[in-house]
């Protein structure tokens, strides 16, 4: 089972072992915004020294490639993330930006620097701008849906971020292929676009009988567009309020769901996503003794006396 806590972003850096000292603190601002760095140099991608350059890169989220007077002419790691075809952030210091360089890169973008404090903000806010830090809670519910339709029975697979393909988690059940798309915004009611580009994705997929497209948000849908949304074959748009529905047996992952959302779901009332429970099953993930007992002293706590009325 995934752990949802300890889920983390992997960035692949690579520099010279020269810098290492002085790059030494843009991996800590990393490591503090939830990211894991792997490089061959550090102690923290120790585990991976045996592994090859290729497989290490592969298994992170984006390859990041700092340019110093130390290792300008070398780009074996550079290339292979280019082969893999990662998304590259590419950062040359200011003062070795000449023409060979420039000659190297040709079209590609590079962001230039001058000092390790203007280097980091680079980064990170390149980060935030392509979604690669999610935000961290997007990329902690991601985990919590792969963790739900786990306990339906189905076997899933989270996609990684550098995927050609528009989805992020596929999920098999019956013979029934599950490719699904997980979202959340801060407010309370999802927006069109967010739908609009759902409805695009899954036509332009051309499904077939047994593949369903499944967007996933931790945001209402309102009912009007959730009406509309039925005239699309093969696509299932799953709200806050279907993920209550589907979450109710299961403490856990109802706790989890809760923690990640920024509103309230006092008044959010549960309704079952009939199609995708016909396909799915009821969960396997019953209560367990504790969980219920929890429950029914929550009800209690939150019970209020009916006042009987003084005539």
């Amino acid at each position: 089972m995934v752990d949802l806590l300890n889920a983390k972003r992997k960035i692949f850096i690579s520099y010279s072992f020269q810098d290492a000292e002085m790059l030494s603190f843009i991996k800590i601002k990393l490591g503090e915004c939830g990211f894991e760095i792997v490089d061959y140099i550090s102690e923290v991608s120790s585990q991976v020294i045996s592994e090859s350059f290729e497989s290490a890169i592969k298994k992170c989220d984006c390859f990041i490639y700092i340019v110093t007077e130390k290792n300008q002419y070398s780009q074996y790691e550079y290339e292979i993330a280019q082969k893999l075809k990662k998304n590259i952030f590419v950062y040359i210091k200011e003062n070795t930006y000449f023409e060979d360089l420039k000659s190297q890169f040709g079209n590609k973008i590079v962001h230039l620097w001058k000092n390790e404090d203007e280097l980091a903000v680079m980064i990170i806010g390149d980060l935030k701008k392509f979604n690669f830090m999610y935000p961290y809670k997007g990329y902690q519910f991601e985990v919590l849906i792969e963790e739900l339709f786990d306990s339906y029975g189905c076997s899933t697979k989270r996609e990684s971020l550098q995927r050609d393909e528009k989805y992020d988690i596929y999920a098999q059940k019956n013979n029934i292929k599950f490719y699904i798309e997980v979202k959340t915004v801060r407010q309370m009611v999802v927006g069109k676009e967010t739908i609009s580009k759902a409805i695009d994705i899954s036509q332009n997929m051309e499904l077939q009988n047994n593949e369903r497209f499944v967007l996933v948000v931790a945001n209402i849908v309102p009912d009007k567009m959730k009406k509309q949304l039925r005239e699309y074959k093969n696509l299932f748009v799953i709200d806050i309020s279907n993920l209550l529905f589907m979450v109710r047996k299961s403490e856990r992952l109802k706790t989890k769901l809760l923690s990640l959302l920024e509103f309230t779901v006092d008044e959010i009332e549960y309704q079952k996503p009939d199609d995708l429970i016909t396909l799915l099953g009821e969960s396997d993930n019953i209560p367990t003794e504790n969980e219920i007992i929890k429950e029914l002293i929550s009800e209690i706590k939150d019970w209020k006396p009916i006042e009987k009325k003084k005539w």
